[in-house]
Order: C-alpha cells, then sequence, then structure tokens
C-alpha cells in the first residue's frame, strides 16, 4: 500500500513539475518571440550571432549594463533609451516578465 502511495505521490508532484517547466518554457519562447520582434534589428537577440546594429549591445552580455529587476518594471512603465535611435517600448506585465526572463536564459 505504501508503495501505491508513493508512486502516486511521485506521479502527481511529477505532474506539477512538468507543468511548470512547460510554463517556463512558454515564457521563454515568448521572451525570445518579443525579442525578435522588437529589438533583432538592432541588437543579437542569441547566444552568439552579432548585432545588426554596430553599437547595439547583444543581449547575452547585457548583464554586464543593467539589472534585470530594475529593466522590468521599466518595460512596464516605458522604457526611454539614452540615444534617439532606439523606440520607446511599453509592455504588459506578461511581456515584460517573459522578456526579461529570456534575457536572464542567455547571460553567461
Amino acid at each position: 500500500m505504501h508503495y501505491l502511495a508513493l508512486a502516486f505521490g511521485l506521479f502527481f508532484f511529477g505532474g506539477i513539475m512538468g507543468a511548470e517547466l512547460r510554463a517556463q518554457d512558454d515564457l521563454l519562447v515568448s521572451g525570445e518571440d518579443l525579442a525578435q520582434a522588437l529589438c533583432g534589428s538592432c541588437h543579437a537577440i542569441g547566444a552568439t550571432q552579432r548585432s545588426p546594429h554596430p553599437v547595439a549591445p547583444a543581449f547575452r552580455d547585457l548583464q554586464y549594463r543593467m539589472d534585470f529587476a530594475r529593466l522590468e518594471e521599466q518595460l512596464r512603465q516605458g522604457l526611454v533609451a539614452s540615444h534617439p535611435e532606439m523606440p520607446v517600448f511599453v509592455l504588459r506585465d506578461h511581456e515584460a516578465v517573459a522578456l526579461v526572463r529570456y534575457l536572464r536564459s542567455l547571460q553567461n
């Protein structure tokens, strides 16, 4: 009987963990899609490529330039860059979370 309870517990826990991992994967995919659509014309948004705009930092190196917790809030309120070429971005809560989660996944 104990084995049955243990097997059920492992099955239930595995289902919860699987759902959590799928949700994390969905966030990363959403974040990557946002990065490509909003930022890919200037920034390298992947792990290895070069930025199309020569002075735009690669997303994989942003950990050295900014605080991601602050970035998430700035994206919600309206991210304004110090240079005029970059547009102002205002993202919904779930978009800001997804984009920052994707950025974090790229860091070394």
